[in-house]
């Protein structure tokens, strides 16, 4: 796809890092609600779409069920790897260039949240209730930090 190439800048920035900064600094001028992730429900921040006349907030459900490319699950895992890698990154550049930090961490906070969204629509592929493999992994979770307890987790 041709959006998924990035040029790169004179100052070895890409042109995503760079707009992602910009917006950042722009909006801690004003209002950084929505970047900082201080609103309560998507509802506020506008997220609503209509749909036959009726208002409603996207799910991953409705997402996954208008989504028009035919998305594989293997497909779906290379773009979940690359949603997650663009966030380490940017999380990384936070640490080595503190006075771009709020800018890298607003771009790393953007892919984590794409990334619980393609991860939300590979169960759906699958046939999975998302909502049902969440339940399964924080069980898991909790089960193998009891485990760690009592190996003696420090």
């Amino acid at each position: 796809m041709a959006g998924d190439h990035q040029a790169m800048r004179k100052d070895g920035m890409s042109q995503k890092d760079h707009r992602a900064i910009h917006i950042s600094r722009a909006k801690s001028k004003a209002d950084s609600s929505l970047w900082s992730g201080e609103v309560g429900k998507a509802g506020a921040i506008g997220l609503e779409v209509c749909l036959g006349g009726r208002m409603i907030e996207p799910s991953s459900h409705f997402l996954h069920g208008i989504e028009k490319d035919g998305v594989t699950p293997e497909q779906r895992m290379l773009i979940l790897q690359h949603q997650i890698g663009e966030a380490g990154y940017a999380i990384m550049k936070s640490r080595r260039f503190p006075d771009d930090e709020v800018g890298y961490l607003a771009f790393a906070k953007l892919g984590v949240a794409d990334a619980i969204v393609q991860i939300e629509m590979l169960c759906l592929d699958l046939g999975w209730q998302p909502d049902e493999i969440k339940r399964m992994g924080l069980q898991h979770t909790w089960e193998r930090f009891r485990d760690f307890e009592e190996r003696g987790w420090k």
